[in-house]
């Protein structure tokens, strides 16, 4: 019966001991969701050292540290975690985020591989994958796994967004850049990645696709009709003193607008109006299709620039036709080789 009785209260201790870790171990996690990193260490601290080989203990001091900006030490108690629970797939996740922001790209990737082979599907590997892209500035890459990740889980539109503007800004390509911070603003509104995006739109350069501008004149005295080519002048030009209006309008519109190369098209009026003379009005219609691709030869920089014109014009009192204008130009221009530098760009802590 001693025996008996000696093995009850032992075995009630036992019981109560191991309950009372796990009441501490929940403890520390209430911590850590609110966010008190360094009260839920201390608690895990202890525990670790009467069991370690917990999953849960050295995976917790391994977020608690990683919240804490201790990347070593995250890393020390995450892979002691993934020692004990090999086939944890958010233990490898985490793991490979530590491992990301020390740098360590191949060893991230090793462990995304492990988790791609188990779980293909998992919205945050492709995420993790992304960044690593983005991390060696490989923004096509990382634009596809980045959107896979969106796919599988809508969490990440709007980092995802902004990440890739960034991407694209640091590569000088304003344009793209532009077209995500603005999808991030619409995908993910009110978030903290709609807010950078918008600071980032503020430095960029506006696109602007259509353009138009005119001018109107009045001129005294006045016989010689200003126009680009001496064909499209009348053949009579009096020296008899006269007066005229002028009026010219130039409406733009880019249907192609891409970080190297533009297509565009134009289209100009050209009327002055003779108080005297009215033989010498003149009318011109022009239109223009134009546009540039820029490349690189060698170390420099180069653009082709190409456009084709057609015009029309008219004179006298009715604006009867006077003559046909067709024109195609080509150059070929070198240009520096500089881009555009990240200037302030708001990681919000993150590191990319």
């Amino acid at each position: 019966l001693m025996f008996v009785f000696w093995a009850l209260v032992l075995f009630s201790s036992i019981s109560w001991a191991k309950e009372d870790w796990r009441v501490r171990l929940e403890q520390a996690k209430v911590y850590f969701d609110l966010a008190q990193y360094e009260k839920s260490k201390a608690i895990l601290l202890k525990l670790v050292q009467t069991y370690p080989k917990e999953v849960e203990i050295n995976y917790y001091l391994g977020l608690c540290q990683l919240a804490l900006n201790d990347l070593p030490e995250a890393k020390k108690w995450l892979e002691r975690a993934k020692e004990l629970a090999p086939d944890d797939i958010l233990i490898r996740l985490n793991l490979a985020w530590v491992l990301i922001n020390l740098n360590q790209l191949e060893d991230a990737e090793k462990e995304l591989a492990l988790v791609e082979a188990r779980a293909p599907q998992n919205a945050r590997l492709w995420y993790l994958l992304g960044i690593i892209d983005l991390y060696r500035g490989d923004c096509k890459r990382a634009e596809q796994s980045l959107t896979k990740a969106e796919q599988l889980n809508p969490k990440f539109k709007g980092e995802a967004e902004y990440y890739l503007g960034v991407c694209y800004k640091m590569q000088g390509k304003s344009i793209s850049a532009r077209r995500y911070f603005e999808k991030a603003v619409k995908v993910a509104p009110e978030t903290s990645w709609a807010e950078r995006s918008e600071k980032e739109l503020v430095k960029l350069p506006k696109i602007k696709p259509f353009s138009a501008s005119t001018d109107v004149t009045y001129q005294y005295d006045s016989n010689i009709v200003p126009v680009p080519d001496k064909d499209s002048l009348p053949e009579d030009v009096s020296h008899m003193d006269d007066s005229r209006a002028v009026v010219w309008l130039d409406l733009g519109y880019a249907p192609l607008i891409k970080d190297k190369g533009r297509l565009g098209i134009n289209y100009k009026f050209y009327n002055n109006w003779q108080f005297q003379e009215p033989e010498l009005n003149l009318q011109i219609h022009q239109g223009q299709v134009n546009g540039y691709y820029d490349f690189n030869i060698s170390k420099l920089g180069a653009r082709l620039y190409s456009y084709y014109l057609y015009q029309l014009a008219g004179n006298g009192k009715d604006y009867s036709y006077y003559s046909t204008t067709h024109r195609v130009n080509t150059c070929l221009l070198y240009t520096s080789d500089a881009a555009d530098e990240l200037d302030g760009v708001d990681l919000g802590g993150r590191r990319i």
